[in-house]
């Protein structure tokens, strides 16, 4: 799940749900634009909230190649945001309109940086919603 500021805010609810959602399997943080230390200020209090007995998430830089790379190979679903990241996924995986697909949940024209679930071919759909406008 690409994290990075979205209408010039960071994602506190997206960042609060990946979380959240890491109790059920593992959850990567491709951070753009965005350090640790931000999205650890937003969960430091969720955390107790619901556990330490849960995964968590792992962070990976976005310009850390082996490690986006490897993030990348082995996601089942990736949620994208920045044109950068959804061409690094592509660019990664050659194959991937045949790997892939990819259905875009916003509007193009109501922010340059609309939100993209790209999943493996085959695999259960999984739907996401989030709200970026802070409503």
């Amino acid at each position: 799940m690409e994290i990075t500021k979205l209408q010039g805010q960071v994602p506190v609810q997206l960042i609060i749900k990946g979380y959240r959602f890491s109790k059920y399997g593992a959850v990567a943080f491709v951070l753009h634009e965005i350090g640790p230390r931000t999205v650890n200020r937003i969960l430091d209090p969720i955390v107790p909230s619901i556990g330490l007995d849960i995964p968590g998430v792992k962070y990976v830089d976005i310009k850390v190649g082996s490690d986006l790379y490897d993030t990348i190979f082995s996601a089942k679903t990736i949620i994208a945001f920045s044109p950068l990241f959804r061409a690094l996924v592509t660019r990664t995986n050659s194959f991937a309109d045949e790997a892939f697909s990819f259905k875009q949940l916003h509007k193009a024209n109501a922010d340059p940086r609309t939100m993209w679930v790209i999943r493996r071919r085959y695999s259960r759909l999984v739907q996401c919603t989030t709200k970026t406008n802070g409503k």
